[in-house]
């Protein structure tokens, strides 16, 4: 018999015998009851942040340029095996973690940033929509982490749309990232992967 949480849930013991392996032998000589215990545990908070999805051209090619960043926003690391990006194609690999506070990027070229003092992965295939898109991360059960909808249009800000070099930028971790009104034009050209947005 094996105890198998649901998402949000973590097993804590048996209640009859306190053991605290989710799989167990059970001999069955006649009635018996096992009683799994689960207990609630946030989901991870990570957030996506930052998301350069129309690099200038002076600045260089998409497929060189391209980013999007992520934080961990939440009070513990979280191990990343599995988790997996949509809008693009990208899986953590096994091992991957994210520390409290840390930034990470992940690049459509990783060498492009590899001189930056935080994690940079590169993602498999698939390029940033220029226009409209969703990227969402998910963890390693599928389950929805954060989604953002961007677009290159009012109300969202237009500038990130290859106009000024800016990336599109959280204004505060605090704030919701699915809401326009909570995104602004980066302050700096090619955005500030691996950085404070708004110090």
């Amino acid at each position: 018999v094996e105890a198998k949480p649901a998402f949000g849930y973590r097993f804590g013991e048996w209640q009859e015998t306190g053991t605290t392996v989710p799989a167990i032998t059970v001999p069955l000589p006649g009635a018996l009851t096992r009683t799994a215990v689960f207990e609630a545990v946030p989901p991870p908070e990570i957030t996506i942040n930052e998301i350069h999805y129309n690099p200038y051209a002076t600045q260089g090619d998409d497929a060189v340029y391209e980013f999007i960043e992520l934080v961990n926003t939440g009070d513990q690391a979280v191990d990343l095996s599995g988790f997996s990006l949509t809008g693009v194609t990208f899986t953590f690999p096994d091992g991957a973690t994210i520390a409290k506070d840390e930034i990470i990027v992940l690049a459509a070229t990783a060498v492009t940033y590899a001189g930056l003092p935080v994690q940079v992965f590169q993602w498999t295939s698939g390029s940033l929509s220029n226009n409209s898109a969703t990227v969402t991360l998910l963890d390693a059960s599928g389950n929805v982490i954060d989604t953002v909808t961007y677009d290159d249009e009012a109300p969202w800000p237009t500038e990130p749309d290859g106009n000024s070099g800016s990336s599109l930028a959280l204004l505060d971790l605090a704030l919701d990232n699915s809401l326009a009104a909570s995104w602004a034009a980066s302050a700096e050209v090619g955005g500030t992967p691996g950085a404070v947005n708004f110090p």
